[in-house]
């Protein structure tokens, strides 16, 4: 169990973009994506797949935990709740991308 250490400590970092890209996926979807959809809307909209332990969590439960001011959870109590942005105002996050990630602004 010596690699998990090294493991956990590599997890301790909390990425602030990460949670712009959640608002990112969110914002697109503005009725709200479901716990078991997010992370093929998460990979659509951005490419790549969305990696929690990467980034510290557990779960996604746990990074939504996190963004609670931001982001509400419906229906917790059902098989899938759904994820929404509180505030779809706050789509200003998007002007980030403004074509998405790949508009190659680099």
């Amino acid at each position: 169990g010596t690699l998990q250490q090294t493991n956990q400590s590599l997890c301790e970092y909390h990425d602030p973009i990460l949670k712009d890209e959640i608002l990112v996926v969110l914002l697109q979807q503005p009725s709200g994506v479901t716990f078991g959809k997010f992370s093929g809307v998460f990979h659509k909209t951005h490419g790549y797949q969305l990696k929690l332990s990467r980034h510290g969590y557990t779960s996604l439960q746990s990074l939504l935990e996190d963004m609670k001011d931001l982001v509400e959870v419906v229906g917790k109590e059902t098989q899938d709740p759904l994820i929404r942005c509180k505030f779809p105002s706050c789509h200003q996050l998007v002007e980030i991308f403004p074509s998405g990630p790949k508009s190659g602004i680099s």
